[in-house]
């Protein structure tokens, strides 16, 4: 071979494409740590045998490389791709770290996974055991505390776009400014927190049971000058539905109308 020649599909960067190019992976790295994300750095390699639930999609995504030493196949491919199952892991574990979770072996919580929330000070102001059992016998317990508390405080910018859902697990999956309420009610604190306070798009995502609740929920929020979008879930709480659908779903919510609550409340008759 006379000159260097590049496989189909593939080239070079170089001068100035490399550089902006570069450039820009910093600032997308310098904007998730911002967020609380953490850096990752998977292999480049895998087994091909070790990823066979891909299917056939590998074949136009991946170079085949011969391990002599195992006469295995190896591949080249897409970090993410290659690594998807651990970083599904590690964000997993981000989400223990970032949200304290913990675990109770005996007790009133035990075989539960411990929720906490705080104030906007950090402090503990209420949290709620779910079992990890796959047929438990009880699937929620919450303290004999009051319920009268803003939850997951802590993790709220009162400037943005505010999402109101059910659970904490729901909140959690929605991962962007989302407040469970514990059940499918608004205690005072939590409403009076909302109405004094800036925020101007309000999102409720409650299960179709809880609809006619969501309802006056957004009568109220439209008749103290909220934007108001009635995020309809289809039968599946944001926590089944995973972050990216539920944030599909929202994208394409539209405002409520004072007509389109009129008619959804004449639907419920």
């Amino acid at each position: 071979m006379t000159q260097w020649l590049l496989p189909e599909n593939s080239e070079d960067f170089i001068s100035g494409q490399a550089k902006k190019i570069e450039s820009w992976r910093r600032d997308l790295l310098d904007l998730y740590t911002e967020n609380g994300y953490q850096y990752v750095m998977p292999s480049m390699l895998e087994y091909v045998d070790s990823l066979n639930a891909y299917g056939k999609d590998l074949d136009y995504i991946i170079i085949e490389i011969l391990d002599n030493n195992e006469n295995d196949q190896i591949f080249a491919g897409q970090k993410i791709l290659l690594a998807k199952e651990r970083l599904e892991k590690f964000l997993l574990d981000t989400n223990i770290e970032k949200y304290n979770l913990g675990y109770c072996e005996h007790g009133n919580y035990s075989n539960m996974i411990i929720i906490p929330s705080y104030d906007g000070n950090g402090r503990l102001n209420f949290f709620t055991g779910r079992s990890f059992e796959k047929d438990p016998y009880r699937k929620y317990r919450n303290p004999e505390a009051s319920r009268d508390i803003v939850p997951f405080e802590l993790f709220i910018n009162w400037e943005l776009p505010l999402v109101l859902c059910e659970g904490p697990f729901d909140a959690i999956a929605i991962k962007r400014n989302a407040i469970p309420l514990l059940g499918n009610n608004i205690q005072s604190k939590l409403m009076k927190k909302i109405v004094t306070s800036t925020i101007k798009k309000i999102y409720i995502a409650l299960d179709t049971d809880a609809m006619k609740k969501a309802l006056k929920f957004a009568e109220d929020f439209i008749n103290e000058g909220k934007e108001v979008y009635l995020v309809e879930l289809q039968g599946k709480d944001p926590s089944e539905m995973g972050f990216n659908k539920f944030t599909k779903l929202i994208q394409n919510t539209i405002p409520l109308t004072q007509y389109d609550l009129m008619e959804k409340k004449l639907q419920l008759v």
